[in-house]
């Protein structure tokens, strides 16, 4: 049922905010849920569905600058709110956890108009956001979805990831080194306890 409430809403993205909110259930469904049964044989897909609304515009149409920067350039147009991508990435991030080899692979296979692949666009982007990953819950997905890269082995890895293999090391510890930080902002904001997003990464 909450699957179904899920896609459900996912496919009808009503703008940023709505969509937040939907991608978190379906981070939680992802992380809590996994052993339930219907919910592994998802995974993958929400991987995929996720990285494909990371690099889509808000109104849904297919713009050709939603591309333009992401691997390589200056110019990344940035057509969906910081907080709207992080919680995409928290959604890669969680399925990778629960499904790494697979997830990668599945990435990797999908093909974006610039010919690079959806993996290759998503490891770029999430290399490159670190200054916008802020919340203590967002640097812990982060790190948690990077080690399970790193633990796999490297031959068995798509070549996306090898070719940015030297980045990620150095990613996961500005995430790590920047977690005292932000859980003292959730104490001194919030009264303590585990922020889980209330700042929503602005």
């Amino acid at each position: 049922m909450l699957i179904d409430l899920a896609q459900k809403e996912f496919a009808r993205d009503d703008g940023d905010d709505c969509m937040w909110h939907v991608l978190k259930l379906i981070e939680l469904i992802v992380t809590y849920l996994e052993t339930v049964p219907g919910v592994a044989e998802h995974i993958v897909g929400f991987a995929t569905a996720a990285a494909m609304k990371l690099f889509a515009p808000e109104d849904g149409d297919e713009v050709e600058e939603a591309k333009r920067g992401i691997v390589g350039g200056d110019d990344d147009v940035s057509l969906r709110t910081t907080y709207f991508r992080v919680q995409c990435l928290n959604v890669i991030g969680a399925c990778i956890v629960n499904n790494c080899k697979e997830v990668l692979e599945a990435l990797a296979s999908q093909q974006a108009d610039d010919g690079e692949s959806l993996l290759s666009h998503v490891l770029y982007t999430w290399l490159t956001m670190g200054e916008d990953i802020e919340a203590a819950h967002n640097r812990r997905t982060s790190i948690m979805a990077m080690c399970f890269v790193l633990s796999q082995q490297p031959q068995e890895l798509p070549t996306e990831v090898g070719n940015l293999w030297g980045n990620i090391l150095p990613f996961v510890l500005q995430m790590y080194n920047g977690l005292d930080e932000a859980e003292q902002y959730v104490i001194d904001e919030h009264g303590g306890g585990d922020d889980d997003d209330d700042e929503e990464d602005e």
